[in-house]
C-alpha cells in the first residue's frame, strides 16, 4: 500500500514540477542572464569585463593634400588621396574601478593601440600633406579678438615660421606628435601664459595611446537591481550632461559598448556612448541575421545622426552658433575649442556641397556606414562597426595674414574604422546560454512523462495485487467446491 502511494505522489509532483518549469522557463531564463551579465566585484564576467581577452581592429585612415604645394587662395579646391588602412589592435582594460552603493560602477578605461604592420597598407613612415592643426586652431579660437589682440597674433605666428599647411609622417600625425613652430614658441613663454597648454606636441592621438585620459571618468549602471539598465553610461568626469552642447543633446547616456540592454526589440534605438566627440550615437534596427550561428538583430547607424535640425529636429541642440551643413557636427568645444568637425567617412549622407568642396572623396554605405549587431534577448553585442571622420574648418581670418585669403572648406584630415566581433569561442558559451529555455522545455516535458509512467506504475502495481487476490479467493472457493460432503461435515457427527 505505502509502495502505491508513494508512487502516486512522486508522479503528481513530477507532473507539477514539469508544468511549473514550463510556465516558468522564461522568467527562470531572465533570472540567469540577469546573475551572469549583471556587474559586481563577483560577477561571472567581470574579469572579461575589466580586461577584454580579445582584441578590438583599428584601422586609420589619412586623407593627403596632392594638390597642395601651390599657394592657397580663395578659388582654392583641395584634391586628396587616401592613405592606409594604417591598422593597429586595440585591447581595452578597466582601471580604477570603484563599486557604488547606488548599482553604479565608477571607472577609467585604459586604450593600447598596436601597430600591425602586416595587415596595413603603407608604413608609419609615410609622408602626408595636411592642414596645420594648431595655428589654424588659434586663429578660430581668436577670430571675435580685438584689431590690436588679431595684429599681435597674426605677428607671432608669422615671427615663428607656421604655415598653413605641413607635411608629416602618419605616424607624427597620428600618435607621435610634431614640432609645431608656433607651439614651440608658446611652450617657451608658457608660465607668462593665462592658460595651460595641453601637449608640447601637435598630434591627433599624441598621448592618448596606454593611457585611461581619452575616454575620461565613466559612471555606469552594473545591472544588478535593474538589468534594463545595465551598461548604460550615468555620467563622465562626474557630470550628467556635455558642456558642449545644450537640452537633450548635452545628456550623458547610451550603452558603454560592453553590454546593452536585454530584450531588445526590431523597434527599439540602440545608443552608443562615445565620450571623445561628447556624444551618443544612435543605431535604428535594420534586419534580422545570424553570427556564429546565434540569431542576431542588426541595428545601423541612423543616416541623420550628424543633420543638425536641417531634417531630423530631434538635433536642433548640436547647433553651434551657426547650423553648418547636414552631414558634420561641431565639436569644437570638445576640443579645446578648435575648428572640429565630425561627420561619417568620406561626408556619406552629407550635403552634396561638402563634396563639391573637394576632389578625391567617395562615399560608400557598405564601406563607411556604421552597424551593430546584438543577441536580443541577453542584449550581448556580436559585432560593433563605428566609422567617423575627423575635419578641420579652413576659415578666413581678415586679421590674421596667414589665414586672409584662404577659403572656407571643410577640410578632411582622418578617418578611423573601429570594429569588433566576438570569437566563436565566446559565441559558443553565449549559445549554452541561449539554450538554456529549450532545456527547460525538454527537462519539463521528461518530468511529466516520468511523472505520468509513476502513476501509471502505481495503478498497475494495484491492479495486480487485486487481481492476485481475486485469483487468491477463487482458487479457494474452487478447491472447497471439490472437497466430498462428508469431509466437509463436523468430526463431531462423522463420529
Amino acid at each position: 500500500m505505502e509502495h502505491r502511494i508513494f508512487l502516486k505522489v512522486s508522479g503528481i509532483a513530477m507532473i507539477i514540477l514539469g508544468v511549473i518549469l514550463a510556465l516558468c522557463s522564461d522568467t527562470l531564463f531572465n533570472y540567469v542572464v540577469r546573475k551572469v551579465v549583471s556587474l559586481s566585484p563577483s560577477s561571472i564576467l567581470l574579469e572579461l569585463w575589466k580586461k577584454t581577452p580579445f582584441p578590438m581592429e583599428f584601422d586609420f585612415y589619412l586623407f593627403n593634400c596632392t594638390n597642395c604645394d601651390s599657394e592657397i587662395e580663395k578659388d582654392f579646391t583641395p584634391e586628396f588621396v587616401q592613405l592606409g588602412p594604417y591598422h593597429f589592435e586595440e585591447l581595452h582594460e578597466k582601471v580604477n574601478i570603484t563599486w557604488n552603493s547606488n548599482h553604479t560602477v565608477t571607472y577609467q578605461q585604459l586604450r593600447r593601440w598596436f601597430f600591425d604592420v602586416g595587415n596595413s597598407n603603407g608604413t608609419w613612415e609615410d609622408n602626408v600633406t595636411t592642414l596645420n592643426i594648431f595655428p589654424l586652431s588659434v586663429s578660430y579660437i581668436t577670430r571675435d579678438w580685438g584689431a590690436l589682440s588679431a595684429i599681435t597674433l597674426s605677428s607671432l605666428l608669422r615671427a615663428s615660421g607656421s604655415a598653413v599647411l605641413t607635411t608629416e609622417t602618419a605616424g607624427q600625425l597620428i600618435f607621435d606628435g610634431h614640432l609645431e613652430p608656433f607651439l614651440s614658441m608658446l611652450t617657451t613663454f608658457s608660465s607668462f601664459l593665462p592658460v595651460d597648454l595641453p601637449y608640447d606636441r601637435v598630434g591627433i592621438l599624441y598621448g592618448r595611446n596606454n593611457s585611461p585620459s581619452l575616454d575620461g571618468i565613466i559612471n555606469m549602471e552594473t545591472g544588478a537591481e535593474d538589468p534594463s539598465k545595465i551598461g548604460i553610461v550615468r555620467s563622465l568626469n562626474y557630470k550628467t550632461n556635455y558642456d558642449a552642447f545644450e537640452a537633450e543633446c548635452a545628456q550623458v547616456g547610451g550603452s558603454a559598448g560592453d553590454f546593452f540592454p536585454p530584450r531588445q526589440a526590431r523597434n527599439s534605438t540602440v545608443q552608443l556612448f562615445v565620450p571623445p566627440i561628447c556624444r551618443t550615437l544612435k543605431y535604428s534596427y535594420a534586419e534580422d541575421t545570424e553570427v556564429h550561428g546565434i540569431p542576431c538583430f542588426r541595428y545601423n547607424a541612423i543616416h541623420t545622426m550628424f543633420d543638425n535640425g536641417h531634417t531630423d529636429t530631434d538635433n536642433w541642440c548640436y547647433c553651434e552658433d551657426k547650423c553648418p551643413l547636414p552631414g558634420i557636427q561641431n565639436i569644437s568645444k570638445c576640443v579645446y575649442d578648435g575648428p572640429v568637425f565630425l561627420s561619417f567617412p568620406h561626408f556619406l549622407h552629407g550635403d552634396p556641397y561638402l563634396l563639391q568642396q573637394v576632389k578625391g572623396l567617395h562615399p560608400n554605405l557598405d564601406l563607411h556606414g556604421m552597424h551593430i549587431t546584438l543577441e536580443p534577448r541577453t542584449g550581448i553585442p556580436l559585432e560593433i562597426t563605428v566609422r567617423l571622420q575627423i575635419n578641420m574648418l579652413l576659415h578666413r581670418n581678415p586679421r590674421v595674414s596667414l589665414y586672409r585669403n584662404v577659403p572656407t572648406i571643410v577640410f578632411p584630415i582622418i578617418w578611423v574604422d573601429s570594429r569588433g566581433r566576438l570569437p566563436h569561442k565566446y559565441a559558443v558559451y553565449l549559445g549554452i546560454l541561449l539554450s538554456f529555455p529549450v532545456v527547460c522545455i525538454f527537462l519539463s516535458i521528461g518530468l511529466i512523462a516520468l511523472g505520468l509512467l509513476l502513476i501509471l506504475l502505481s495503478v498497475w502495481s494495484q491492479l495486480t495485487k487485486r487481481l492476485a487476490s481475486c485469483r487468491k479467493r477463487k482458487n479457494r472457493k474452487c478447491n472447497q467446491e471439490n472437497v466430498p460432503e462428508e469431509l466437509t461435515r463436523p468430526l463431531s457427527v462423522m463420529l
